[in-house]
């Protein structure tokens, strides 16, 4: 929905109100990549999120490597709280994809234990996406299971979730893992699946050119 559009809403019921409390800003295309001073500029409740998308592969070598250069320069920064997006998009040429997995690996060594990593996964036109989404697992499968992930507008179904669960968060119940954030429209349906203990976030405000905002709903702390 856009911005104009949610705006114009007006007042909603008391059981629908949400307290904004902070966003992130997600930067993936290397002509937005913002300076020191822009982040400095930024409201100290906005993270930074800093990363390349997958859609971007078709610069040159050359490009490729100076924008990897910049990111992992940037993840030293205070503000920088995030690595993404990374991930696959199936929806360019499959000439591509091959250079898609390549990116994810070289990412993958760049993120810290304070970086949320923000994840992307698109399957090609009309398919389920249930193929890149497994790849994509097994792409990620290196990272640390108290890796903290945002996975950006989930289009999986029922058999991608439960196979994503399985692997990411087999060890839930004995490293009390937190998942910072599984965006998706079904939530509903989400909460009834996840353990209390696990965050969920829902909903999204739309997309300002690189800036999103995150409601958070309220759960159980362990």
């Amino acid at each position: 929905m856009p911005i104009d559009e949610l705006m114009e809403l007006g007042q909603v019921e008391d059981h629908q109100r949400v307290r904004l409390v902070g966003g992130i800003g997600i930067f993936c295309d290397p002509k937005s990549f913002p300076s020191p001073q822009d982040m400095s500029c930024l409201p100290s409740n906005v993270g930074v999120v800093v990363g390349l998308h997958p859609k971007h592969l078709a610069m040159n070598n050359d490009r490729i490597y100076h924008s990897l250069d910049r990111v992992r320069n940037m993840l030293k920064c205070e503000m920088v709280v995030g690595l993404g997006e990374i991930g696959l998009d199936h929806s360019v040429p499959d000439k591509q994809w091959p250079r898609q997995n390549d990116l994810v690996r070289a990412m993958l060594h760049m993120i810290s234990d304070r970086h949320v990593m923000v994840v992307h996964c698109r399957g090609a036109p009309g398919d389920s996406g249930v193929e890149a989404y497994l790849l994509l697992l097994h792409l990620l499968s290196p990272i640390s299971k108290t890796q903290r992930f945002h996975v950006h507008c989930f289009t999986g179904n029922t058999y991608v979730l439960t196979k994503w669960l399985a692997e990411m968060f087999r060890d839930l119940a004995r490293i009390n893992l937190r998942l910072y954030a599984l965006l998706m429209k079904a939530s509903f349906f989400l909460r009834q699946m996840l353990p209390t203990s696990v965050r969920l976030a829902s909903g999204f405000v739309h997309q300002i050119s690189f800036f999103k905002l995150l409601r958070v709903l309220p759960s159980a702390e362990t």
